[in-house]
C-alpha cells in the first residue's frame, strides 16, 4: 500500500462522475411529456367507445345537456388514466360550437367530435354533438 490517498480520490472521482450522469438522467428522463401525435390519437377511440356504447348512447340522447356531459366526464375519467391529462366534455345541438366554458392552464388543448344519434327512421330524430377536450397539465 504504497500510495493510499491515490487510489481513494480515483474512487472518490468515479463516485462524483456517476453522480453527475445519473442527475443528468433524471432531469432529462423526467420531464418528458406525452408527444403531440400521441394525444390527436387518444380522443378518437374514447368517440368510438361512446357511440358503441347503449347506456352512454341513451344518456346522451335522452338526458338535458349538463346531465349526459356528466355521464361522458364519469365514464372519461373511466378510460383516461394518465394524471398528466385532464379533460372535459361538452354535449351540445349539432348546429352549435360546444365551447370549453373553463379554459385550462395549458399550451395545447386537443379536440374532437362526434355527432350521435338514433336510427334515421326513429320518429324522434334528434342527433346530439359529444365533443372532448384532452389536455396536459402543467406540474
Amino acid at each position: 500500500m504504497v500510495n493510499k490517498n491515490g487510489m481513494i480520490r480515483i474512487v472518490e472521482a468515479s463516485i462524483a462522475v456517476l453522480i453527475v450522469i445519473s442527475v443528468l438522467i433524471v432531469i432529462t428522463y423526467g420531464n418528458r411529456t406525452i408527444k403531440q401525435e400521441n394525444m390527436s390519437k387518444i380522443i378518437p377511440p374514447l368517440l368510438d367507445e361512446i357511440a358503441k356504447n347503449s347506456t352512454l348512447r341513451e344518456s346522451i340522447l335522452e338526458k338535458n345537456s349538463s346531465e349526459s356531459e356528466e355521464d361522458v366526464k364519469k365514464f372519461l375519467a373511466q378510460r383516461v388514466k394518465n394524471p398528466l391529462l385532464g379533460f372535459d366534455a361538452k354535449v351540445c345541438s349539432p348546429d352549435e360550437l360546444c365551447p370549453l366554458t373553463n379554459f385550462p392552464d395549458s399550451d395545447e388543448i386537443f379536440t374532437d367530435e362526434r355527432i350521435i344519434g338514433t336510427s334515421i327512421s326513429s320518429a324522434d330524430f334528434t342527433p346530439k354533438k359529444v365533443k372532448i377536450f384532452i389536455w396536459t397539465k402543467k406540474r
